[in-house]
């Protein structure tokens, strides 16, 4: 992950003194992470909309579950918030029972 530089406002020497404040810190922190839209319509055998699947979202490096939702009722769309450049697959359940597999190299893409 990338990560920069960063330096607290430095607070006046006699500040510090009076407060028991330490010395101005230089650290790192991730650098915030921008979110897109990865969405997709959950299908039966048919290819038909098939409404109301367990949806949960996963990158593929690790097999770590990043979300989960339900498909909508009607359609069978669902949207997830994802990483740029993260590579991710998606699972459905439809009643507890497994209805299907994404592939595992879904990425999201900026327009």
């Amino acid at each position: 992950m990338a990560v920069h530089l960063f330096r607290l406002a430095a607070i006046a020497r006699n500040n510090q003194r009076n407060r028991g404040m330490g010395p101005p810190v230089i650290g790192r922190l991730p650098r915030p992470t921008a979110l897109y839209a990865l969405s997709g319509i959950t299908l039966d055998s048919t290819g038909a909309p098939l409404g109301s699947c367990t949806t949960k979202l996963f990158r593929t490096d690790t097999d770590v579950k990043v979300a989960e939702q339900t498909s909508d009722a009607t359609t069978g769309a669902f949207t997830f918030y994802a990483d740029l450049g993260t590579a991710y697959y998606v699972v459905a359940f439809n009643n507890g029972n497994p209805a299907g597999v994404s592939l595992n190299t879904l990425v999201v893409a900026v327009a």
